[in-house]
């Protein structure tokens, strides 16, 4: 199985899920996009008494002193945000009695088609793994 967490505006996401789900028909693995958030959390609730100190939040309820504080930081907030990495590849696999699985990420700026298929011909080397571990024969064959 081959997870792919993307996000909604990557370009490289829907260029990679495209030639993944190619090789998927021809194959015969699963391929499942998980559309993930890559929004920076400042803010969490513990509890329900908890404040919960969002941009909304604090637009709509904060203090002029809080509006300042968070003006001069949010372009912090929005630089580390900006640093989640997707597309994220798991690829999972059964080797003999467990499954074992890898995660694929840190792609280059413009994700060449080169490293396109070298991902692709990675899980497919994988699945060969799988298949001869489960099959009677082994690795030998």
């Amino acid at each position: 199985m081959v997870k792919v967490q993307i996000h909604p505006s990557c370009p490289k996401c829907d260029k990679l899920l495209e030639e993944l789900y190619k090789a998927s028909i021809e194959y015969g693995f699963e391929v499942l996009p998980e559309v993930v958030d890559t929004t920076f959390e400042t803010f969490y609730t513990k509890d329900s008494a908890s404040k919960i100190y969002d941009e909304e939040w604090i637009q709509k309820h904060g203090s002029k002193s809080q509006k300042k504080l968070y003006e001069k930081a949010k372009p912090i907030f929005d630089m580390v945000g900006a640093t989640t990495v997707t597309p994220v590849i798991e690829v999972t696999w059964n080797y003999g009695l467990a499954d074992r699985s890898i995660v694929i990420k840190g792609f280059s700026k413009d994700l060449s088609d080169k490293g396109i298929k070298n991902i692709v011909r990675a899980i497919i080397a994988l699945l060969r793994v799988e298949r001869a571990v489960s099959s009677r024969v082994g690795l030998r064959k």
